[in-house]
């Protein structure tokens, strides 16, 4: 039987210092939460879940389907097919146990991190854990409510502790709020180094989710000189992209440390949600599961787009030589100017009323076709000006120079190496029967 760990804080500053050891770290996260006891109540219900919902299909489905192949957790990749299909089947679980929550992108990193270190139904019940009870209400919800209250939350608490970079990242246009999103989704994951998630992860199970606070405290903390000396927004950026993947788990956890818990951590979060709720670009509460929506001019959608009348133009194609003055057009004798077409009726009528996109754009492009052939047509009747003939050589007859020996020509050809010189102003031999050309 799994039994809830006492809590003390000997124990707690025993797993701050060490960690838990790596072969028995999944059932301690099971004891230190009480994901172990709803195992113990509910064994055997995971696999009916799977099997009740087996071959069904939902929007959370198809996202976990795209997200599964790219799930990469430190140097342990999901591709071969039992990690893939473990990390399917947990996560199609819980998108059908909460159809609320449903799935998120992120919940695949804390999902396959949990079957590094336990079994299915162990992952099933302490994830269900995490979003459910250890998490914020609406963390992994469509709007992200919760962690977008904890961003608000983590930004008074890091103006306090550091305001002096606070204010110059804002004065850059550095938004920290970003970042802290992603960390606080994916609990590190990703973020941090696999064995500085862990010792987090390690803290997170024991006190909660007032440890990621602590954690982003502690991350701006060890990234605040860099910051502080960095004066390009852009280099500040990449200090808080790539500086967390080189905490080393000690640095960390005496960071950690440092931070006493905040002790005022729900009412920052009760302001953040009162003032989350005035925002205009937080969207309502929508249906857990819903269809997926077909295009209004579709024959199954309820709507019927109509799209208003498009007025072409019905000006006539103008020849050339009627913008450009007639000193400028140079004709051919033999060619005689074609006379200005009349408008093409496809140029004079308007368009149709269209009713769907699709037609829309293919009654432009026939209309577009149909001014390019005739663009085409007058170009044909307007030949272009002579071009100018070519230069005639300084040394040749035609320029009145003197002939260039044929002879030393001949000899170009059979010696084009670049030492050769050209010298025009050797005399040409009088005997010689092809002297000029």
């Amino acid at each position: 039987v799994l039994l809830p760990i006492p809590k003390t804080k000997y124990l707690y500053n025993l797993i701050c210092k060490y960690g838990i050891p790596e072969q028995i770290r999944g059932k301690i996260w099971l004891l230190l939460t009480t994901a172990g006891q709803r195992l113990e109540r509910n064994r055997g219900y995971y696999a009916e879940w799977i099997a009740r919902n087996d071959n069904k299909s939902s929007i959370a489905i198809e996202q976990i389907e795209k997200d599964i192949t790219r799930t990469y957790i430190g140097t342990f990749t999901f591709h071969p097919a039992p990690s893939q299909d473990a990390l399917r089947r947990v996560l199609t679980a819980y998108s059908w146990f909460n159809t609320c929550v449903g799935y998120c992108q992120a919940m695949n990193l804390v999902t396959a991190l949990l079957l590094l270190h336990m079994e299915e139904e162990e992952a099933f019940w302490l994830l269900i854990t995490v979003v459910e009870y250890i998490l914020p209400p609406d963390y992994y919800s469509e709007q992200l409510a919760g962690v977008l209250a904890d961003v608000c939350a983590f930004n008074t608490l890091a103006e306090q502790h550091f305001g002096k970079l606070m204010q110059k990242l804002y004065a850059n246009g550095v938004m920290v709020d970003i970042f802290v999103a992603k960390w606080f989704l994916c609990l590190y994951i990703g973020v941090l180094p696999l064995a500085s998630v862990l010792r987090v992860l390690d803290m997170f199970f024991f006190a909660g989710s007032e440890v990621l606070f602590r954690a982003a405290l502690a991350v701006l903390k060890l990234c605040e000189p860099q910051l502080l000396a960095a004066t390009d927004p852009h280099i500040m950026m990449l200090i808080l992209t790539e500086a967390p993947e080189k905490l080393q788990p000690v640095e960390l956890v005496e960071a950690i440390m440092s931070f006493s818990p905040p002790s005022k951590l729900d009412e920052l979060r009760r302001t953040a949600h009162a003032a989350l709720e005035t925002k205009p670009y937080l969207p309502k509460a929508q249906p857990a599961v819903r269809p997926m929506s077909m295009p209004p001019w579709s024959s199954a959608g309820t709507a019927t787009l109509t799209q208003p009348t498009r007025q072409h133009p019905t000006t006539a194609l103008t020849p050339v030589s009627a913008v450009m003055p007639s000193s400028e057009v140079t004709l051919s004798p033999a060619v005689t100017p074609a006379p200005a077409p009349a408008a093409t009726p496809m140029a004079e009528a308007a368009a149709p009323v269209v009713t769907s996109p699709p037609e829309a754009v293919a009654a432009s492009h026939t209309l577009e076709r149909a001014r390019a052939r005739e663009r085409a047509r007058l170009s044909l009747a307007v030949p272009s000006p002579p071009r100018a003939p070519a230069p005639i050589p300084p040394h040749s007859a035609a320029a009145g120079g003197r002939p260039v020996p044929v002879a030393v020509l001949r000899r170009c050809v059979t010696d084009p190496s670049p030492q050769f010189n050209l010298n025009l102003d050797t005399p040409a031999p009088n005997n010689s029967t092809d002297a000029s050309i």
